[in-house]
């Protein structure tokens, strides 16, 4: 069974903290460096390893690490990426993190206008970009949708389709935008030996689409991989344009398999 927590509503309120400084704080430490090493020292080793789900356990090593962790330097050049699961505790406190963030290549956070709005009212220099997750709207009857978006359940036969909240996601540096999704848990096979597994994408604005179909091929303005017992096919717009045998089928698709779509700018 999946032990995923279920999608739970809207994000938290964000609340920004009051007189929020356009220009990054400058560091001033009231502790003394850990470990005797030199403060310059310190902000290299964590300039290499910082992330936002390890603030809390960083910042117990040392009296002077909670400063540490909130200076730009630490941050320069790094991705931030926040959780969903992190973002309800870390929130009411996001205000006070932006000026360490002055300096990141990128913030990367969950959507939700709000969020969005109030990053880009109170940081309008950082670069903000939308995580990708499944949507739990956008979804059929036989599809869940657990672990705050990052993950599906299949529960049936019918109506198989789920999309996602967001474009596909792309490198910092800019590249070609790639999904790659894993398969923690495989079942009993409950297909019908047509179509084990598919994924794609779809140029059309979900908001666009009336009905998702009851499965991924009748996506409107779609391409289509689709994994069957013998064979892969290749679809677009509900028509077959290619199609493989041998190895690559779904019976290749085992617990803890990866499967990755990279769109070029050939399409």
């Amino acid at each position: 069974a999946c032990t995923h927590r279920e999608l739970e509503g809207e994000l938290p309120e964000l609340v920004l903290a009051e007189g929020l400084p356009l220009m990054p704080p400058t560091l001033v430490l009231s502790s003394s460096p850990a470990g005797g090493l030199p403060m310059e020292i310190w902000l290299s080793v964590l300039s290499n390893i910082i992330e936002v789900r390890e603030i809390a356990r960083l910042a117990a090593i040392a009296r002077c690490f909670p400063d540490l962790l909130r200076t730009p330097e630490v941050w320069r050049g790094r991705e931030v990426n926040l959780h969903p699961a992190s973002l309800e505790s870390f929130a009411p406190h996001l205000g006070t993190w932006l000026p360490a963030w002055y300096s990141a290549s990128r913030l990367v956070v969950p959507k939700s206008q709000q969020l969005l709005s109030a990053i880009a009212l109170a940081a309008p220099h950082l670069k903000v970009d939308t995580a990708w997750r499944f949507n739990a709207e956008l979804r059929g009857a036989s599809v869940d949708v657990v672990d705050y978006g990052l993950a599906v359940r299949r529960s049936g036969n019918t109506e198989l389709v789920v999309l996602g909240d967001a474009p596909l996601p792309t490198s910092s540096s800019g590249g070609e935008p790639y999904l790659e999704v894993c398969l923690d848990e495989r079942g009993l096979d409950i297909s019908d030996g047509a179509n084990d597994f598919g994924i794609g994408v779809t140029a059309c604005d979900p908001t666009d689409i009336d009905k998702l179909g009851t499965v991924a091929v009748e996506v409107p303005q779609s391409w289509v991989i689709d994994f069957s017992r013998t064979r892969v096919t290749l679809s677009h717009n509900d028509t077959d344009v290619a199609r493989g045998s041998g190895d690559l089928c779904s019976g290749a698709l085992q617990e803890g398999a990866r499967i990755g779509l990279r769109v070029t700018s050939k399409g």
